[in-house]
């Protein structure tokens, strides 16, 4: 998890609710269906495309989960990894009352704002020529065939500096306790974020045509966790719709184009393809350094910097960059959530 701050909210929480505070200290008191988590755990945080009704399967078998635990078991941990992906973003560290041996990644002092003001006002034309309706269609030679879409779907991404796989990255973790360090070293902790080529022979892209949130998803977790199902799916539409109608100085302006481009390339990262969405938008709205904090964010939070939040290419309010954050931390937890169902999905139909 790499995010101290949530790490100590949550050992806060779980002894002032009773928690077994020896599965805080030894491993060997820490609960074999817990323990059973840790490989479906670690796919979902940084390659859920790989989760399978295997998984499922194995899970359902050798434990003592159920399936309406198992599922409210991934929300749990989709949510508080969205949490986490929020504060690294964001920059929260924990209370100077929490504080112990934390040490906490120095930022760069002389970080600025180097908004760029030309690229500011091409993104507010377009979202004008969108809210007109003048926006012309941007779907080029290929038109709508499917196989110039998912080209297109493919030829989104960005690359960021440096490895955050690298041994430098997976190593730093001095902020975690004796007994987190012996629990999460195991063959399923070197697991990493690795860019999804749409072309592999091991995974298939994520239709959503096939399995989507609306469809699919919020009824699995209505039928097994009606409890909380409402609720998650109300913080997803709520995130995605919130706005202020406004782009840094630009008021009344529909903002939609923007968000929702945020939201499919963070899903574009995961191998999620929405098949009514037109990819050619995402590089009309989305400038490439806001596509490496959306990247750093969802895939590797741990090593955002005070310059990817302060530089993001065009000129944003601070509320406006605290939505992004959320935004990317909202889709990506529907990504997890989406595979993990998709593979529940699955699972029932062999049963």
């Amino acid at each position: 998890l790499k995010c101290s701050y949530v790490v100590q909210e949550q050992e806060r929480e779980f002894l002032i609710n009773y928690g077994n505070k020896n599965w805080l200290i030894q491993k060997e008191d820490i609960p074999t269906s817990l323990n059973n988590l840790k490989e479906v755990n670690a796919l979902l945080a940084h390659q859920p495309w790989r989760v399978t009704p295997q998984h499922i399967d194995k899970l359902l078998r050798n434990s003592e989960w159920t399936l309406p635990s198992l599922i409210h078991a991934f929300v749990i941990m989709a949510n508080v990894r969205a949490t986490a992906s929020f504060a690294l973003s964001m920059g929260i560290v924990p209370e100077t009352d929490f504080l112990s041996d934390v040490s906490i990644q120095q930022r760069n002092p002389d970080s600025y704002e180097q908004a760029d003001e030309e690229q500011t006002a091409v993104v507010i034309d377009k979202l004008l020529q969108s809210n007109r309706g003048n926006l012309q269609n941007s779907q080029g030679n290929g038109g709508n065939s499917p196989n110039y879409k998912v080209k297109v779907f493919a030829s989104v991404t960005s690359s960021i500096d440096n490895d955050p796989c690298s041994e430098q990255y997976l190593l730093e973790s001095s902020e975690w306790s004796q007994v987190q360090e012996d629990y999460f070293n195991t063959e399923f902790s070197k697991i990493c974020y690795q860019d999804f080529d749409t072309n592999s022979t091991e995974y298939e892209i994520l239709h959503s045509e096939d399995f989507s949130w609306d469809t699919q998803g919020f009824p699995l977790v209505k039928r097994f966790c009606p409890s909380f199902a409402d609720k998650l799916d109300s913080s997803f539409k709520r995130i995605r719709n919130l706005t202020y109608e406004s782009f840094n100085d630009q008021k009344s302006i529909n903002t939609k184009p923007f968000r929702m481009s945020i939201w499919y390339y963070v899903h574009r990262l995961f191998g999620i393809y929405h098949d009514d969405f037109d990819y050619h938008t995402i590089n009309l709205y989305v400038h490439q350094r806001i596509k490496n904090f959306i990247k750093k964010a969802a895939c590797f939070p741990y090593t955002i910097a005070l310059e990817d939040v302060a530089n993001m290419g065009v000129r944003l309010q601070p509320e406006e960059k605290a939505h992004i954050a959320l935004l990317v931390s909202e889709a990506k937890k529907q990504a997890e959530l989406l595979y993990a169902l998709n593979a529940v999905s699955k699972y029932l139909a062999l049963s």
